[in-house]
């Protein structure tokens, strides 16, 4: 290269502030780590939602926005009144469902989050005796 090619690069690279840096030298984004750190989180986020998955109870059924009575229908072919109360416990804590209430009236929720809708069924039944006197159940999405 010629000595004025040079001198002009100097002149030019002392012009501009780069003075000290080598040809070829990029800079790199601070935004970099940022985007990242998103990118493993929504990845985190998007893994957890997907191993949580429809029960085997609800399999096959719409999630719709409100009350379904197929979910009902298929609890109440399952589990007929005079069902005993502990085959249903069985299955539900098998399923992962999570089951609160008092030993009258009791409620199991199984819930898939996810973003912007969350899927939850939620099953409710009245017990006399140990026996399924009644049951009910409701599949919805839960949306922002």
């Amino acid at each position: 290269m010629a000595p004025q090619a040079l001198e002009e690069i100097v002149r030019l690279r002392r012009q501009s502030g780069s003075v000290g840096r080598p040809l070829n030298f990029t800079v790199r984004s601070r935004t970099m780590p940022v985007r990242l750190y998103t990118l493993s989180a929504l990845l985190g986020v998007f893994a957890y939602a997907c191993t949580n998955s429809v029960p085997p109870i609800a399999q096959g059924l719409a999630i719709p926005f409100g009350p379904t009575p197929e979910f009902t229908t298929r609890l109440r072919e399952r589990f007929p009144a005079g069902s005993s109360v502990q085959a249903l416990l069985d299955e539900l804590r098998a399923e992962r469902f999570t089951i609160s209430g008092d030993p009258h009236r009791s409620t199991a929720t199984y819930e898939i989050p996810g973003f912007p809708c969350r899927d939850t069924w939620t099953i409710e039944w009245v017990a006399e005796s140990q026996k399924i006197s009644s049951i009910t159940g409701e599949a919805r999405a839960i949306c922002l």
